[in-house]
């Protein structure tokens, strides 16, 4: 049979499966955001690489997947990760597991003890499941790679290309199917890949060619209803886990965005007023409130509103009103980030501020209040029918630096929730809301007077609100300002503590005045221009002379966040790593937890069965440039995720824009380095390709944050086409050195082919979570320079192989 008709089909299922793959991994991290927490979602990359890594070393021991039998195995393979990927992820539904189940209250320490082993149990089993699928994908792969290993730089042009084009489809699949529709679209793209792999064996339809096709369409058309036939188990810790145990709350409405499942919880007669209200207002209570989850945990309340505003009188007495209070008349202007569901646009409008722009990331939120066929008579039109209150879609930070305007007041209230605060949900996250440049842009933004009023949450010692003052200080002796000491005022209400800060220095009638309204209402002054006390955590701060002391001599880490370091919610340093607020405790269990995973399932079966290969001569160094490169490909490929995400505007944007762009023009570099390379010694275009990837990535670290500034202004369509322009080249480099190095190794030593995969494979899962404990510690620019330095590493070791390859890429010298 024509050999182009049989390898084409082998070329599709190649794409195919690697736009199932790229499709399931990111609609779990969205599924995991909502059924678990934020930074559980964190570890399905590493266990979708265990599973790569795993079905390589599989491969390199059963050896049995040959040209052959191509269409034998690979249709096997494909269609036991489309089975897989419905059975795993129906069990993973059926787990009733809570991060969070040892911390709820009322447990006695035996409780907690058998919750926190029942949580290791779950916490394994998850994944477990969550690896089965990536291992069969895996072995689909890493079977045709190893059957046609002549062939690399095409199929993995056909994996790279698939894998990015799987970037693009989930995003646009996530607006209109919920997380579990895509789950089941990535099981059909699999049964799809397994129908073209049945077809390069004889070009004809066999049995498993109709039950391919078959399952991919039931599958695809079950899609939409997928999210009722497996619904996900919310734990009792996040609070959309009410409406499904508490008959008197209805749930009505449910709906998805790559951003986040939101939901509207209704219980009639219920208000909650204003996060940290005081006990003592002596307004009337708050009118009637449907709440908002976003990921069935953070919350947002949309209040029934009538114009009338002795209604929502409320709201000064909450600390989210204080700002609105401290001069003698209110704000002409303010900006506000995140509004959600209103309440911080209802404080503006009780307090006559003439015109308000609201900016909200989430535009179902947006809908919820503004749409007449939702809640907008419930808002009271709210932000559709007052002239002075504009709602812009668009991330915050982004929108300010957009922005040539100026306010009188910025303000953003607790845009996560408590118990996401608490569990440590956000400490691996990145957040630009809260760096020094962050602040610089919002100080820029401010009127002459103007005030930033950020609404956190408090914890004893302080460490979010004293994180706050030291960015604020950072920013403000950046812009020149001598004494910031005269700049802050802090307080607490209740379990919430509320920042602000002016441009100008507080004058003696500005702080009694807030002085009288904190008196009034109960709450405490942590800490304003006129308190001396010596025990004052932030009098010390102001009055330290070296401040690296004084950060070092504190029990928590509150030392200023930048935008290569922004993680503003991690607080312990790795002597430290504190309890299970601590996203580097996390770390350091996911570490532990990948590591034996991964030798047991990688390296073991390996060196059980395989070690002979190990002695073959270049064995050391070939494995040594595969790991390297596995390291050095993610540490670039995340930390470039984190550069793009304040130019894009969110980190979906910027995931689906760089995973794309990298894996779209790798796919295209590793085509190139096959034609570029014809029958030549692979090495002759590594001691090319490498350096020159060096140069390039260690440039990026430059060049990029300037051209960020000057383009930040374009829409968003312009911004993405600036952004792959500029990925364009990298990703272009970055896929030629693994091909490359397989046709190296193909030609010198075969038996090492699926050895390379697995090595390479345990590499990226180490360096997936490696990636975040190194940024967390000293920035994503030391990550692009590590993973510079670990590449040239790599060609420096396998430059030393001896043997010369030679025409028809057989060995002219023997290798071992």
């Amino acid at each position: 049979m024509n050999e182009a008709k049989t390898i084409r089909p082998v070329y599709a299922g190649v794409f195919t499966i690697a736009l199932a793959v790229l499709s399931l991994e990111i609609a779990l991290t969205r599924i995991f955001s909502v059924a678990l927490w934020y930074h559980l979602a964190f570890m399905v990359i590493s266990t979708a690489l265990l599973g790569f890594g795993a079905s390589g070393a599989y491969l390199a021991v059963k050896r049995s997947v040959r040209p052959d039998n191509l269409a034998l195995k690979l249709p096997r393979y494909a269609g036991l990760t489309a089975l897989s990927v419905i059975v795993a992820f129906a069990l993973m539904t059926r787990l009733p597991l809570d991060p969070l189940a040892p911390m709820l209250p009322g447990l006695s320490p035996a409780e907690q003890t058998w919750q926190t082993v029942l949580l290791v149990l779950m916490l394994l089993a998850e994944y477990v499941l969550v690896v089965v699928p990536f291992f069969f994908a895996g072995l689909t792969l890493g079977g045709a790679f190893s059957s046609l290993a002549r062939r690399i730089s095409t199929l993995y042009f056909a994996d790279l290309i698939g894998g990015g084009t799987g970037c693009l489809v989930v995003v646009a699949l996530l607006w209109v199917l919920p997380g579990q529709g895509v789950v089941f679209v990535a099981a059909g793209l699999a049964a799809l890949a397994a129908l073209f792999f049945s077809l390069s064996q004889h070009g004809g339809w066999r049995p498993i060619t109709y039950l391919a096709l078959g399952g991919a369409v039931v599958v695809f058309g079950l899609s939409p209803v997928a999210d009722r036939l497996l619904p996900l188990h919310i734990p009792p810790s996040k609070p959309l886990y009410q409406a499904y145990t508490d008959p008197s709350i209805e749930l009505v409405y449910t709906g998805y965005t790559p951003f986040a499942r939101v939901d509207v919880m209704y219980k009639e007669g219920a208000s909650l007023g204003a996060w940290g209200i005081s006990a003592r207002c002596p307004a009337p209570p708050s009118p009637e409130q449907m709440f908002i989850t976003i990921d069935a945990a953070a919350i947002t309340a949309i209040t029934r509103f009538d114009g009338n505003p002795d209604t929502i009188a409320f709201v000064n007495c909450a600390p989210s009103g204080l700002a609105y209070q401290v001069s003698a008349a209110p704000p002409r202007s303010a900006l506000i980030i995140g509004p959600g569901g209103g309440i911080d646009v209802l404080t503006a409008l009780y307090n006559r501020v003439e015109r308000v722009v609201g900016v909200e990331i989430n535009p179902l939120i947006v809908d919820l209040v503004a749409d007449a066929s939702l809640f907008r008579q419930f808002a009271g039109g709210l932000y559709t029918d007052y002239p002075g209150i504009q709602i812009e879609l668009a991330e915050g930070r982004n929108y300010v630096a957009r922005s040539a305007e100026r306010f009188d007041l910025i303000q953003f209230s607790q845009v996560d929730t408590w118990a996401a605060a608490a569990s440590g949900a956000y400490s691996l996250s990145e957040n630009f809301l809260y760096t020094v440049e962050a602040f610089l842009d919002y100080y820029d933004h401010l009127t002459d007077d103007g005030m930033l009023t950020v609404g956190r949450w408090y914890f004893d010692p302080p460490q979010q609100a004293f994180r706050l003052v030291t960015i604020g200080t950072a920013a403000l002796e950046r812009r020149g300002v001598t004494d910031p000491a005269r700049h802050f005022m802090v307080v607490r209400a209740g379990d919430t503590a509320t920042f602000i800060m002016k441009r100008t220095p507080f004058n003696a009638d500005e702080i009694a005045r807030l002085r009288q309204v904190v008196d009034r209402l109960g709450f405490s002054v942590l800490y304003a221009p006129d308190v001396t006390d010596g025990d004052n955590w932030f009098v010390q701060y102001f009055n330290a002379s070296d401040r690296d002391a004084f950060f070092r001599a504190y029990p928590l880490d509150v030392s200023p966040t930048s935008d290569d370091r922004p993680f503003f919610f991690e607080y312990y340093g790795w002597s430290n790593l504190g309890d299970f607020r601590s996203g580097k405790a996390t770390l350091v269990i996911l570490l532990a937890q990948a590591l034996l995973l991964a030798a047991a399932f990688i390296l073991w079966p390996l060196w059980r069965f395989q070690r002979h290969g190990l002695t073959t001569r270049g064995a050391p160094q070939f494995l040594g440039y595969f790991a390297a490169l596995g390291i050095g490909f993610i540490l670039i490929e995340v930390g470039l995720m984190q550069r793009f995400i304040l130019f894009l505007g969110h980190p979906v944007y910027s995931t689906s824009v760089v995973l794309f762009s990298i894996l779209t023009f790798s796919g295209l570099g590793s085509y190139l380095s096959g034609r570029l390379l014809g029958e030549e010694d692979p090495r002759r275009l590594q001691v090319r390709v490498i350096p020159l990837l060096a140069v390039l990535t260690l440039g990026y670290v430059f060049v990029l944050p300037p051209l960020f500034q000057a383009f930040i202004g374009l829409d968003l369509t312009a911004r993405v086409a600036i952004a792959v322009a500029l990925l364009m080249p990298l990703g272009l480099l970055m896929g030629m050195p693994f091909p490359l190095g397989i046709r190296l190794v193909d030609r010198l030593n075969p038996g090492l082919v699926a050895w390379a995969w697995g090595v390479n494979g345990f590499c990226s899962v180490l360096g997936s979570i490696l990636t975040v404990m190194i940024a967390q510690s000293y920035g994503f620019s030391i990550v692009i320079g590590l993973a510079v330095g670990v590449y040239l590493l790599g060609l420096a070791v396998v430059s030393t192989i001896g043997g010369r390859t030679g025409v028809g890429g057989q060995p002219s010298e023997a290798s071992g």
